[in-house]
């Protein structure tokens, strides 16, 4: 908290958003010291120690039959920092990622509760969901080939969609992707594919690319 030295206490709340404006109250909620209803609150007293750690703060997910009521409970309480209200279908709500808002708010001299602008985290991502997971390659059979491709080569990964992955080989301004059907995507944890060739076959020396993993539908790598 910054430049309020002359305020004895303020409340901090935080609580779940969606990931994009106008940030709506999310279905799932925080749970973990301090917290209740989906929401935590800690009271702070800027002039001792203006900072404040949230340890071992979990994000209890609702199924999607609950999402209707989740909303309407929070609503109730009064929790919707960016005031944005209820939405008609509440199933349009992206379950896998989530944003956590921080709002303080202290009394001013005569007494009235004064709110500062919410503050949100960056989105954070339901790992399981192979949708919004981070990408990971963790080991591949082999690190060097022939600049002609062709090359068999085997991938594991963390779990990926067969329908929406690329391996991807780059070097500055060429990328080419690497040759494999979806049923060459084994159990959603290995990539068995052929390497593309490279933009110049006439080699001289070997060249270092980079390979990574992109998912096709939001372009993360």
């Amino acid at each position: 908290l910054l430049n309020c030295h002359a305020i004895p206490e303020v409340k901090v709340t935080a609580c779940l958003v969606w990931k994009d404006w106008p940030y709506r109250v999310h279905p799932h909620g925080l749970v973990g010291k301090d917290c209740s209803n989906g929401l935590c609150e800690v009271v702070l007293k800027p002039q001792t120690n203006p900072k404040h750690s949230f340890s071992n703060l979990g994000i209890q997910c609702v199924k999607k039959k609950e999402i209707e009521v989740a909303i309407e409970k929070k609503l109730q309480l009064g929790i919707d920092p960016f005031k944005a209200g209820s939405l008609k279908n509440h199933q349009e709500v992206d379950m896998n990622v989530v944003r956590i808002c921080f709002q303080a708010s202290y009394k001013d001299g005569s007494g009235q509760t004064r709110h500062l602008s919410p503050v949100l985290s960056e989105p954070i991502f339901d790992k399981k969901s192979t949708n919004t997971s981070e990408l990971r390659i963790c080991r591949m059979n082999k690190e060097s080939g022939p600049c002609t491709g062709g090359e068999e080569l085997y991938l594991l990964c963390d779990k990926v969609q067969k329908e929406d992955i690329a391996v991807v080989f780059r070097k500055e301004a060429w990328e080419a992707r690497a040759d494999f059907s979806q049923a060459d995507v084994h159990r959603q944890v290995a990539i068995v594919f052929k390497t593309p060739p490279y933009q110049h076959l006439e080699l001289v020396e070997p060249v270092e690319v980079e390979v990574f993993l992109q998912r096709l539908t939001d372009s993360v790598c």
